[in-house]
């Protein structure tokens, strides 16, 4: 189980790696789905299941930091563009409702990610806003704060 994963990546890895500053009132945890605003600055995904290139912020390792510890506004933030196929550790949100292996899943919102809405059924209304399929079944529908746990995906 991802709950307390010790690197987001969870197999070999190809796609790019990136890094950008954090906007001024944004907190980014590894794990989190990334955007850039128009001055390039990283801020949280924010459109519940939109469309997104996905960016995913892991831990800064260079620094001996683990995916527990958040970026800051002002820090540099690293992250990747993984390519389909990849397999990381998102972030799911403290009180998130319970996804089974196999669920696609799209952006809460902000930064984590949630269930898509038919479960293991895509149309091509849903398509835009899919972001990876669960490998692992996770419920924190009983979580309460901010204390996010990771699930196991696949990027599609």
């Amino acid at each position: 189980m991802a709950n307390n994963p010790r690197t987001i990546f969870r197999a070999g890895f190809r796609g790019l790696r990136r890094e950008a500053i954090v906007a001024a009132g944004q907190t980014i945890s590894p794990g989190m789905l990334i955007d850039l605003d128009s001055t390039g600055k990283a801020i949280v995904h924010a459109t519940a299941a939109g469309s997104a290139v996905k960016r995913v912020a892991i831990e800064n390792e260079m620094a001996g930091k683990d995916p527990s510890t958040a970026y800051t506004a002002g820090e540099t933030c690293f992250y990747v563009v993984p390519l389909p196929g990849e397999e990381v550790n998102l972030k799911l949100g403290a009180s998130a409702a319970a996804i089974t292996a196999g669920n696609f899943l799209d952006s809460a919102g902000d930064g984590t990610v949630k269930a898509q809405t038919g479960g293991t059924a895509v149309t091509n209304a849903s398509r835009a806003g899919l972001i990876a399929q669960a490998l692992e079944s996770q419920d924190n529908s009983g979580g309460a704060g901010t204390d996010h746990t990771h699930i196991a995906s696949v990027i599609v």
